[in-house]
């Protein structure tokens, strides 16, 4: 039986998937885009937002630019293509990138899919990795069908 898909299945170029799944690019479930400069005379350990580099939390400053659920990916540095989920008010520094979900997609499932993507390994090699916005929204995806919330279905 090698070789043979289980009914309900089909093979495409990212693996099995479950035949009502499709395959999409990262464009088209969310948008990147690199977070702000700031200095580290901006960041301490007692203010009161998170500020979030390309290796996670680097400490607190006194402004946030952005306000709900995200994920971040290290753009630079050693960590570099690390995943991390962010919910609330936090400051992401020039180092991280923001993805923000497209309105069908659920951001803690493309939180997980982004973390199993080994994204460190599309990092560009300079003197030291990291990783292009556009590279990474031209990967692909296995994408659950929507569910009338606009959030894809659970499916285990």
């Amino acid at each position: 039986m090698s070789g043979e898909l289980k009914p309900g299945y089909k093979q495409t170029e990212v693996g099995v998937i479950p035949e009502d799944w499709t395959v999409e690019g990262l464009d088209a479930v969310c948008s990147m885009k690199s977070g702000e400069g700031i200095t580290s005379a901006g960041i301490d350990q007692f203010s009161e937002y998170p500020c979030y580099g390309g290796n996670g939390l680097r400490g607190f400053t006194t402004r946030f630019t952005h306000d709900g659920c995200y994920s971040l990916i290290g753009r630079q540095g050693a960590l570099c293509g690390n995943v991390l989920g962010v919910k609330g008010r936090f400051f992401a520094s020039e180092h991280a990138i923001v993805v923000t979900a497209s309105a069908r997609t659920d951001i803690h499932w493309l939180t997980f899919v982004m973390g199993e993507m080994r994204l460190n390994q599309y990092s560009e090699s300079s003197a030291q990795p990291g990783l292009s916005v556009s590279k990474l929204l031209n990967l692909v995806v296995p994408v659950p069908p929507t569910s009338p919330n606009n959030a894809p279905s659970p499916r285990r």
